[in-house]
């Protein structure tokens, strides 16, 4: 080798030593001077000499059951390589011109005309915007309400459920779609009272579409639809006849009034006249 020679290291008293068989510049090959590694200590009993990839020297050396090793300083002379070299000459090398040939030509002149025989105007409809909305409401219990659309729904969502608000405060359980009655089916938690309004109030969800104009898909809009409820206890009838058990007190053949049902008794009201019975039981009206 042309920078680090063959190494060959050995205990000696133990102590460790190396020493290089190199070839010198001069082309002469011998073996070098002894050189100990103090780092390793004493009391060595093996030693190993290896060579790194970066071309530096280790020593492994055991001593009392513990091994330690040292590395030499990168040395990068050589390389461990001879070194080699390419000379590149060119040879018979030339070169050639092609002739560039130059024509001279003239073009005539040439126009083109376009007689417009015939003018049409395309006119168009303006696109009319197309909005969803409640048409009918329906209560079908106290804990289920019907709201018919406008338009049909081309992509529904459960989602919606929850961009709906219901007054009195109510929570949605369940909320459907039926195509052929372009209806929602709304379920609530709990009842509301016959006579109470209903309102519903919706928020925009793009989760749900609605065929809008040219087949577009649009999104669910804000809404918002109020379900009147029933008016308070009170029947009209064309003849209304009362009976007491008073015969002092008797009312026969009142026509075209109204009757309340009331918590202290049976209110009949009249043109300008008020009866007033304690309830005995229930009455034909």
């Amino acid at each position: 080798w042309l920078d680090q020679g063959m190494v060959a290291a050995y205990i000696k008293g133990g102590h460790v030593y190396y020493r290089a068989l190199c070839t010198q510049d001069t082309g002469e090959r011998f073996w070098e001077g002894e050189y100990e590694i103090a780092q390793l200590g004493t009391d060595n009993t093996q030693v190993s000499v290896f060579r790194t990839n970066d071309y530096r020297l280790g020593f492994l050396a055991e001593a009392s059951g513990q091994m330690k090793w040292v590395l030499t300083h990168r040395n990068y002379a050589g390389m461990a390589v001879r070194p080699e070299s390419v000379n590149v000459q060119l040879c018979d090398a030339g070169i050639s011109v092609i002739p560039v040939e130059v024509f001279e030509n003239e073009s005539m002149d040439e126009c083109l005309s376009e007689d417009v025989l015939d003018t049409y105007l395309l006119l168009f409809e303006p696109a009319q915007e197309i909005t969803l909305s409640i048409e009918s409401t329906e209560r079908i219990s106290g804990t289920q309400i019907k709201l018919e659309l406008s338009l049909p729904l081309i992509v529904f969502s459960e989602e919606l459920k929850f961009s709906i608000t219901v007054t009195p405060e109510r929570s949605i359980t369940d909320i459907s779609y039926d195509a052929e009655e372009t209806a929602l089916y709304i379920t609530l938690d709990e009842d509301v009272l016959a006579t109470e309004d209903i309102l519903v109030v919706s928020t925009e969800n793009r989760s749900v579409r609605y065929l809008g104009y040219s087949g577009q898909g649009l999104p669910w809009p804000a809404l918002s639809v109020t379900l009147n409820g029933k008016p308070e206890g009170g029947v009209t009838q064309e003849a209304l006849g009362v009976f007491t058990s008073t015969p002092a007190l008797a009312v026969l053949g009142i026509t075209n009034k109204t009757a309340f049902i009331a918590e202290t008794g049976i209110i009949v009201q009249t043109d300008g006249l008020i009866l007033q019975q304690e309830p005995v039981g229930s009455l034909p009206i």
